[in-house]
């Protein structure tokens, strides 16, 4: 059975900055910046990587993932945008053999194929090591992406204050004045980040 890829390294960076988080807050920098680093986190992890719902990388990040012999020598990346690949070959007499890959691409996606002198056989796996994502900065991923995440954060961030509470207020003799909801304000704000990320969905391929 196919086991899920493993990520070996994460990026040293998130899509969007406390600071960019903070804006679209609109609270002043440094007012409360953990909170905000680790809901932008939060809202990536939602994102990004194999658990992510888009099912794809954002930032650049080196991920690994074994693979059972194939009769085709074929072997199909579980992520785009893939800049790069190598592999080695475990099994009965072979430690760590390094395989010599063709990293190519189709309508369905990135894949590997094993060639030179180097094959695996049934009693072997194929170990690929493999870099995915939009690019090494912030700035590479689509700005769609960026400002579903600012989205995410800024929703959550206002469901815990004063300002996104179930709140009215009532002028005797004149009115009441209901504000929005919490539910209300996320149905709205939901569908806007599925607006901005429906471009950029992608199913995992097994």
């Amino acid at each position: 059975m196919l086991r899920p890829p493993i990520r070996v390294s994460k990026p040293a960076l998130l899509p969007v900055s406390v600071q960019e988080a903070a804006r679209a807050c609109r609270i002043e920098a440094g007012e409360a910046d953990d909170l905000l680093a680790l809901e932008i986190e939060a809202a990536t992890d939602r994102l990004d990587g194999y658990r992510g719902s888009l099912g794809r990388a954002l930032i650049s990040q080196v991920w690994r993932r074994d693979y059972a012999p194939d009769c085709r020598n074929l072997y199909r990346l579980p992520f785009p945008d893939v800049s790069q690949a190598s592999g080695e070959v475990f099994g009965w007499g072979s430690a760590g053999t390094p395989a010599d890959l063709v990293l190519d691409e189709d309508a369905i996606g990135p894949f590997v194929r094993v060639k030179g002198k180097v094959g695996v056989s049934t009693t072997s796996i194929l170990r690929v090591t493999f870099t995915a994502g939009y690019g090494a900065n912030p700035e590479d991923v689509p700005a769609a992406i960026r400002q579903a995440i600012l989205l995410d954060v800024a929703h959550r961030f206002r469901a815990n204050t004063e300002d996104g509470r179930i709140r009215s207020e009532t002028v005797e003799g004149v009115a009441t004045t209901a504000f929005n909801s919490p539910e209300q304000m996320g149905i709205a704000n939901a569908r806007m980040i599925a607006d901005l990320l429906k471009p950029f969905r992608r199913g995992n391929v097994p």
